[in-house]
């Protein structure tokens, strides 16, 4: 994948007999990662139109169906399922692993502030580059799937792809984007499954009844794990990190100019963690409601 940092060029030049170090420019993240956004993107646009293209024969549920149409498939919404669950299933594993067993993550959470706010994490420019790619995708897609254009889905497409492109763009939080745009999404991967009623007709006592019940409370678990516990837990030492590197000065010295970036964060993780708690709201309601 992308590495920003290789891109970075600090040549020696010769004045009056000595060598001095030029500045380190800062480059863009996002244009050093440009080529693996695109090809990311292209690989799920091509897995969407191939599913789309065979048409695979299930029915949906009426409801689903055009006006007036007892039956019909729907050929867009079975495409959209299979590829995000090959991209969740990438983003959330991977996500997991470098959270959990990568030694240059668990580093970074032995490191100061400033490693975990400025310090370069090749696990979390893999984790954004993903994170990034399935929002704009996702967004873009969601536009022509009547079912997905809710206006709460779309704030939180954009609102995560921004959280991505600016952490890449300006290689802030990497510590914290490996958890928020990673780990977080674990949950997801079940999801994709466990409202599956909500699209085909299902028996009930099936085994596939039974494998979306399964699906579904390990979406629960995990999302109460991942997107409730885990997000307010690690949004206090990511605004501690913040606050310190801003009171001290530092963040203008590693990223000078680009400071006030680090409040955009802060900013996007509480309106992100109440999207979250409105959401566990809805799961806890619907569980209630199936326990009766």
């Amino acid at each position: 994948m992308c590495d920003p940092t290789a891109m970075r060029s600090s040549p020696q030049h010769v004045l009056k007999g000595k060598t001095t170090p030029q500045a380190t420019k800062q480059i863009s993240g996002f244009d050093a990662c440009r080529r693996q956004i695109e090809v990311t993107l292209l690989l799920m646009a091509i897995c969407y139109s191939v599913m789309v293209s065979l048409n695979i024969p299930i029915a949906p549920n009426a409801e689903l169906c055009p006006e007036n149409e007892v039956s019909c498939e729907r050929p867009d919404l079975v495409a959209y399922k299979i590829t995000s669950f090959i991209v969740m299933s990438y983003m959330g594993t991977m996500g997991v692993r470098n959270w959990y067993f990568s030694k240059e993550v668990h580093d970074a959470s032995k490191g100061t502030p400033e490693d975990r706010l400025f310090g370069y994490l090749k696990a979390a420019n893999n984790q954004n580059v993903a994170n990034l790619s399935y929002q704009i995708w996702d967004l873009c897609v969601s536009v022509y799937i009547p079912e997905h254009r809710e206006p709460v889905f779309l704030v939180h497409h954009f609102l995560a792809g921004m959280t991505a492109f600016c952490s890449l763009e300006f290689q802030m939080v990497p510590y914290y984007s490996v958890f928020y745009a990673g780990c977080s999404e674990f949950s997801s991967i079940f999801l994709v499954w466990a409202d599956l009623k909500d699209f085909i007709p299902v028996k009930e006592g099936s085994p596939l009844d039974t494998f979306i019940f399964a699906c579904g409370a390990l979406f629960s678990i995990t999302f109460f794990c991942f997107r409730i516990i885990g997000w307010i837990g690690y949004s206090f030492p990511l605004w501690k990190d913040v606050i310190h590197v801003t009171k001290t000065g530092s963040a203008a010295k590693h990223r000078p100019g680009k400071e006030r970036f680090l409040y955009f964060f802060l900013t996007l993780d509480v309106m992100l963690g109440v999207l979250q708690l409105y959401w566990f709201r809805e799961i806890v309601q619907m569980t209630m409601g199936a326990l009766g």
